[in-house]
C-alpha cells in the first residue's frame, strides 16, 4: 500500500560506500540485493490481486461453485498478507538512511526533504485517483457523510471514522496507514538517535523492536473486545489502527538496520557473500513460518474456526515470516535474487504503486460482467487473466504520465 508507494528508487542504494568492506561482500549487496526487492513487492501486489479477485468471485459465484471455491479459501486469503509484504519493505526501504545514521555512517536525514519526497511520491497519483473514483461514480461515499468522507480521504485520514475506513475505495485504508507511518519515522528515529548516540549503544536497540510490537498487541487486544462489545469505544480504536501494524513496519526498520550492519562489518559472523549461512537459514526460516500459518488456517478453517483470534498475533506472524525472507533475500539467497530480478517481476515491482490503487475495481467490474454469462472455472480462468492484464495496462499507462514526471522532480530534492 504500498505502501505503499516505496521502491528501490527512493534511495540510491547502489552508491553507499564499501570500500572498507572485503572483496565478497559486494557480491549480494549491490543492484541485484536491491532489484530482488522490485520482484518482492511485485509478489506482494500480485497477492492482493489474489485475494480481491477472490473475494469478488465469492460475491458471484453459484452455490456449488461456491463450496469448489471453499477448498481453496486459505490460499485466497492468504493474498491479503501481501499488505503485510508491502510494509515490511516500506519499513526497510525507508529506514535504510536512519539506520546508517544510527550506525555512525552518515549525518541525520533531512526531515523536511522526507517529507516533501514522500508526499511528491504518494500524493498526485492518490489524489487524482481519488477524484475520478469519485467524479466518475466509480465507488461510493460513506452514507450520509459524503464531505466528510471525502475530506478525510484528500487528507489521508480516513481511519478516523469508523464507517468512511472501507469506502470509496477500499485499498486506500492501508494508504492511509502508510502515510501516518511516514509522519511517525522521523519522530521513531529521533528517539532511537537518542538510545544509541550514534552507534555507542546499539544494543540498547534491541529493546526497541519488542516496545513497538507491545503497542501493536495492546492496539490487538482493544481491537478485539471491543469487537466483542467487552469495551466501548470502537470508533476510537479505529482511529489508531496505525498502531496495529507499527510492528509490522518496525520488522523492516530492523531488517535494514542489520542490513546496514552487515555492510559496515559491525556483525563478525555475517557477511554478504554467497555462503552466508545463518542469513540463507533466516530465510528458509520465514518460507518455512509462512507455510506453517498457511496450514494452521486451513486446519482451523475445517473446524469452522479462525486461528487470528488477535489482529496483533496475525501481524507478528506475517511481519516475523516477511522479515526472515527479506533477510534471506538481501544476505543469502543469490539465486532468488536472480529470480526475482526477472524483467517480467520488477516491471510489476515499478508500477505497483498504479496496479495497487486501480486492480480492486477493475476486478470487481470484470467478474460482475463474467457473473452475466455465468461463472464457471473458465470463466474465472478467463476473468482472472482479463482482469489482470487490464490492471497492468491502465497501471503502465498511469505510472508513465502520473508517477514518473513526480519521480524525477523528486529526486530533485537531493
Amino acid at each position: 500500500m504500498k505502501t505503499l508507494a516505496t521502491t528501490t528508487d527512493d534511495f540510491d542504494l547502489e552508491k553507499l560506500p564499501t570500500k572498507s568492506l572485503p572483496a565478497e561482500v559486494t557480491v549480494n549487496s549491490g543492484p541485484d540485493a536491491i532489484a530482488a526487492l522490485d520482484g518482492l513487492r511485485a509478489i506482494a501486489a500480485l497477492l492482493v490481486f489474489s485475494f480481491h479477485f477472490y473475494i469478488q468471485v465469492g460475491f458471484h459465484l453459484e452455490p456449488t461453485t461456491t463450496q469448489q471455491l471453499g477448498r481453496i479459501d486459505t490460499l485466497g486469503t492468504f493474498g491479503e498478507t501481501g499488505v503485510h509484504l508491502f510494509f515490511v519493505l516500506s519499513g526497510f526501504l525507508l529506514f535504510l538512511p536512519y539506520a546508517r545514521m544510527l550506525l555512525g555512517l552518515q549525518k541525520s536525514p533531512s526531515t523536511r526533504k522526507f517529507y516533501i519526497r514522500r508526499a511528491l511520491r504518494i500524493l498526485p497519483a492518490y489524489w487524482l485517483a481519488l477524484f475520478l473514483f469519485s467524479g466518475l461514480g466509480l465507488e461510493t461515499f460513506a452514507a450520509g457523510k459524503a464531505p466528510l468522507d471525502f475530506g478525510l480521504h484528500v487528507f489521508m485520514l480516513k481511519n478516523l471514522d469508523v464507517d468512511t475506513l472501507m469506502s470509496i475505495n477500499t485499498v486506500f485504508w492501508t494508504m492511509a496507514i502508510e502515510v501516518q507511518f511516514y509522519l511517525l519515522l522521523p519522530l521513531i528515529a529521533a528517539g532511537l538517535r537518542r538510545l544509541t548516540r550514534q552507534g555507542q549503544s546499539l544494543r540498547r536497540l534491541v529493546y526497541v523492536l519488542p516496545v513497538m510490537w507491545l503497542l501493536s498487541l495492546v492496539y490487538g487486544m482493544l481491537e478485539y473486545f471491543c469487537r466483542l462489545n467487552w469495551l466501548p469505544g470502537a470508533q476510537n480504536v479505529t482511529s489508531l489502527i496505525v498502531f496495529s501494524y507499527l510492528g509490522v513496519f518496525a520488522s523492516g526498520a530492523a531488517v535494514a538496520l542489520l542490513y546496514e550492519a552487515v555492510k559496515a562489518n559491525r556483525l563478525g559472523g555475517w557477511h554478504t557473500g554467497r555462503s552466508n549461512r545463518p542469513a540463507t537459514w533466516a530465510g528458509v526460516a520465514g518460507v518455512g513460518w509462512l507455510l506453517l500459518y498457511i496450514g494452521l488456517d486451513f486446519w482451523h478453517k475445517l473446524d469452522h474456526n479462525d486461528f487470528r483470534v488477535l489482529s496483533a498475533v496475525n501481524q507478528w506472524w506475517l511481519a516475523t515470516g516477511y522479515a526472515l525472507v527479506l533477510v534471506g533475500v538481501l544476505l543469502g539467497f543469490s539465486k532468488g535474487q536472480h529470480w526475482l530480478s526477472h524483467p517480467f517481476l520488477r516491471f510489476i515491482g515499478l508500477i505497483s504503486y498504479s496496479f495497487y490503487i486501480w486492480h480492486a475495481e477493475f476486478v470487481k467490474l470484470t467478474i460482475v460482467g463474467f457473473s452475466s454469462f455465468g461463472l464457471d472455472w473458465l470463466t474465472l480462468v478467463g476473468g482472472f487473466g482479463g482482469s489482470l492484464v487490464i490492471s497492468i495496462v491502465v497501471a503502465t499507462l498511469f505510472y508513465r504520465l502520473i508517477e514518473r514526471p513526480f519521480i524525477r522532480s523528486r529526486h530533485a530534492q537531493h
